[in-house]
């Protein structure tokens, strides 16, 4: 199985996980072949990219995160309290069921052992913005058990990444989707949405302490640089600042209207050099310690002129994949090998991933 755009999409391709429209409806079961009306309604409702079988990844598969169930759960839930605030008024009702999706996130994720994230598992690739809250939150709640919190401190954790974007709600939707740069005074709009969300959250019946501090700071910056407050360092709570790594990491990985998703390993450099600027060090290197650069399923090339597809990671080597190794690669140009092959960068020194093919 692996993940392709929709644009790259061909009649004939067999769909590997259902595909669900922004409701939960599905609208391709597994299995299914695809055909050309197919693709052009996957474009017209603006689904973006679909799973699709792969016989080259034959018994390679990443590690389900959480369930198709409760992914779906959690966007419902998220859909009408988003529904609730934007009437003026947080309904009781909503206390439990937002709650309890928390749980089961942090049940299922705590299950799990020597989690090695794949983020493709969490996205179903329909919604921008119920897809960003569950992978703000599930990043979340993995870096808050791999940094040691309670229970209790997920669960507040788990919250308000879910409602971190809150305050969005006032944001002009033609400020948030555009297609260039913002000028300053639309960025003013953006910079009020922490407080704004604050403070709508704070008149909520599930309201923490630890949820709310992670809505108000979540764009504070270890440095300094970041708002509403311009808090540094230890001002800024550290379930903010997991939250505000988990929160980057999604947005720069994810397609958005002025520019296109950077490929992990890109994020992760990216990463690499905000350590101890924009984020608390510590924090981070947790963070990396369980992000592969190489998802299942990305075509790498190797230092040794082969190239094959990612199948798995190992835990603690988040850049040294295992690979089913397929193509000799010179010039530019692929041809198969005659006795493919399978390799584990971690156990082999010698070899190096030197860049992915598009």
């Amino acid at each position: 199985m692996r993940k392709v755009s929709v644009e790259e999409l061909q009649p004939g391709m067999v769909i590997a996980r259902t595909v669900y429209s922004p409701f939960g409806e599905p609208l391709l079961k597994k299995g299914i072949e695809v055909r050309s009306a197919y693709i052009n309604n996957l474009k017209r409702l603006g689904i973006n990219a679909v799973y699709v079988e792969d016989e080259r990844l034959e018994g390679a598969k990443a590690q389900e995160i959480i369930s198709e169930e409760s992914k779906l759960e959690a966007k419902q839930v998220m859909r009408e309290y988003k529904n609730c605030v934007t009437a003026k008024s947080v309904y009781r009702e909503m206390e439990r069921p937002i709650l309890n999706v928390v749980d089961k996130i942090i049940y299922e994720v705590i299950n799990k052992d020597n989690v090695v994230l794949d983020l493709y598992d969490i996205k179903t690739a329909d919604s921008y913005t119920y897809d960003h809250c569950l992978s703000v939150g599930t990043l979340s709640v993995i870096l808050g058990i791999k940094h040691g919190l309670t229970y209790d401190e997920l669960l507040q954790v788990g919250l308000g990444s879910f409602l971190h974007d809150l305050g969005k709600n006032k944001v002009p939707p033609q400020i948030l989707n555009k297609n260039g740069s913002l000028t300053s005074k639309e960025f003013t709009y953006i910079k009020e949405h922490p407080l704004s969300g604050y403070n709508k959250f704070k008149k909520s019946p599930i309201y923490s302490e630890i949820a709310g501090n992670i809505i108000l700071q979540h764009h504070e910056r270890y440095e300094g640089h970041g708002y509403p407050y311009g808090l540094k360092r230890a001002q800024i709570s550290p379930y903010a600042q997991i939250v505000a790594i988990s929160d980057v990491y999604d947005a720069i990985t994810s397609d958005r209207p002025y520019r296109k998703a950077f490929a992990p390993h890109e994020a992760i450099e990216m990463f690499l050099a905000l350590g101890g600027i924009d984020f608390d060090l510590n924090i981070l290197n947790t963070f990396l310690s369980f992000i592969p650069a190489y998802p299942v399923g990305t075509h790498v090339i190797l230092n040794n002129g082969e190239s094959g597809l990612v199948i798995g990671n190992t835990p603690g080597f988040p850049n040294r994949p295992k690979i089913r190794m397929l193509y000799k690669h010179e010039k530019g140009f692929f041809s198969q090998l005659r006795n493919p092959y399978e390799v584990d960068l971690s156990q082999n020194t010698d070899l190096v991933v030197s860049s992915v093919k598009k």
